[in-house]
């Protein structure tokens, strides 16, 4: 079985190959989600990068950068007072809570799908060249599988029904323009047996 696994501190993200699609499985220590999708459902030309940070930890982290200026403020309106021993506290508390807000920012990349899942995934630059083997085989795969599978002429299948199929396939970039015209001319031509609306 075809598995991508990535790590990131209690965060994980795992994508297994399926034959017409993939199991993706995303999670922490607390809880994980899987769902399945079609190969039909990945937007490959739909990849975007973001950076994200933890709400929680920059809220701490203001909150102890104000307790500091406090802190500041209050040793020099009153020299001996409890600011004193506060101070060093405040201070160690922040520059903590900053290490923690810094570290743990996140770098992502986001495959988006027909259903409004994306399929999230780290991309920090301790994994950066696994990743970029990864989508690239990804692309492949899917590219392979949906070409194999629509670019076939089914007598079964409706000729225009196919046409929408080959026009969808160039519109997502996975077969070219030459490949599109090639493969409609083949559809065209081919004898009637290959059923049309009309049938």
């Amino acid at each position: 079985m075809d598995i991508f696994e990535q790590r990131f501190l209690f965060s994980k993200t795992k994508i297994e190959y399926q034959e017409s699609g993939i199991l993706y499985s995303f999670g922490n220590v607390i809880s994980n989600k899987q769902y399945f999708i079609e190969y039909e459902n990945i937007l490959l030309n739909n990849i975007t990068r973001e950076t994200k940070t933890d709400k929680f930890n920059l809220f701490v982290c203001l909150i102890s950068l104000t307790a500091v200026l406090k802190s500041i403020l209050g040793v020099y309106d009153n020299p001996n007072g409890i600011y004193k021993g506060l101070l060093p506290f405040s201070f160690l508390f922040f520059i903590v809570f900053l290490a923690v807000t810094i570290i743990g920012r996140t770098n992502f990349l986001f495959i988006e799908t027909v259903n409004g899942l994306p399929i999230k995934l780290f991309n920090n630059k301790s994994n950066k060249s696994a990743l970029d083997q990864f989508l690239k085989k990804f692309k492949q795969k899917i590219k392979a599988y949906l070409k194999t599978k629509y670019t076939e002429i089914d007598k079964d299948v409706a000729k225009e029904t196919q046409l929408e199929n080959l026009f969808w396939l160039k519109n997502n970039k996975i077969i070219s323009k030459q490949e599109y015209e090639s493969l409609k001319a083949g559809l065209i031509n081919e004898p009637s047996e290959v059923k049309n609306f009309t049938e």
